[in-house]
């Protein structure tokens, strides 16, 4: 293993802090979008049907949100720790978000549908990063 591939304690912070932090806007550009849709796209309907719109549309805003959102994590990794310490982001946001997923009886499609493409728009943006 080359020293630029290698994982330090600091890399291994700012993989965890940056896998967090996409878990956490991830979350908020979902609930964003809900309520956009509920104040302004569709206002006027009860409780259940927004929180059966939210369970069906914050998969979809997680992927399109979240493939900039990894590139750009993925670019700035990348740069400073290298690719190994952006991919280690992912794998930490994978597992905690398949956790999140399995607890709250999500789908695992769509996990099969968003991780492959966060896995390849991080392992993008790192090798930007890098060169």
């Amino acid at each position: 293993m080359t020293q630029a591939n290698r994982i330090s304690p600091i890399s291994f912070g700012a993989a965890a802090a940056s896998a967090f932090a996409a878990l956490s806007i991830l979350a908020a550009a979902a609930y964003a979008w809900v309520a956009l849709y509920s104040h302004w796209l569709a206002p006027g309907h009860d409780l259940d049907f927004y929180r059966h719109y939210a369970r069906q549309s914050s998969p979809i805003v997680g992927i399109v949100a979240g493939m900039p959102l990894f590139w750009f994590a993925g670019r700035q990794l990348g740069a400073r720790f290298g690719v190994a310490a952006a991919l280690l982001s992912w794998g930490i946001f994978a597992a905690a978000g398949l956790v999140v997923t399995i607890a709250s009886g999500g789908s695992l499609t769509m996990c099969a549908i968003d991780l492959p493409l966060k896995l390849g728009m991080t392992w993008w943006g790192a090798r930007v990063g890098r060169a």
